[in-house]
């Protein structure tokens, strides 16, 4: 039997995103029964919010310094789309344009409103993810600059998800 399989994506802006990357690579030092992914596309020259993507994260450029060609090409080469925010903090931007294009792409998105009650948001999220046969994911929300504290709160959330996924065997069972 193989192990279960798993891909996390994301564009590596500073925020939600970086947080999403940073749960996948800190789960994969400490996890090894589990197989999961990490890759994504960024704007060409690691482009993001005031600096450059650190080249630790495993993102592929762009053709051009767009962002929303990055937010664009994660949400076609992925199975669907987690949208991540903040209770009292609306969706910023790109956020929005990730939402819209995935639906615009007939591509399944789910957003979750990070709350206190953090089983709460896994068990929505995890219930979605095997509604939709979701094995590969794209995780998007707010920069860190519109929404202080997203990056922290997201990459805490993702790293209990992924723990719990771990501990599922039958999750991606067909």
């Amino acid at each position: 039997m193989s192990k279960p399989k798993f891909t996390i994506r994301s564009d590596g802006q500073f925020g939600a995103d970086i947080g999403a990357l940073d749960a996948a690579m800190e789960f994969n030092e400490t996890n090894k029964s589990f197989i999961l992914e990490i890759t994504g596309w960024c704007p060409k020259g690691r482009r993001a919010e005031g600096a450059k993507i650190d080249k630790k994260y495993p993102l592929k450029e762009t053709t051009t310094n767009n962002y929303n060609q990055a937010i664009e090409q994660n949400i076609k080469d992925s199975d669907g789309t987690l949208i991540l925010l903040l209770e009292g903090n609306d969706a910023d931007k790109e956020t929005t344009h990730a939402i819209e294009k995935a639906k615009e792409f007939n591509k399944p998105s789910r957003t979750i409103i990070l709350s206190n009650d953090s089983q709460e948001n896994i068990n929505q999220t995890l219930n979605w993810l095997k509604d939709t046969n979701i094995e590969h994911l794209n995780v998007k929300g707010p920069r860190e600059s519109n929404t202080s504290g997203i990056g922290e709160k997201t990459h805490s959330f993702i790293l209990d998800l992924l723990k719990e996924l771990s501990t599922n065997p039958d999750f991606f069972k067909k």
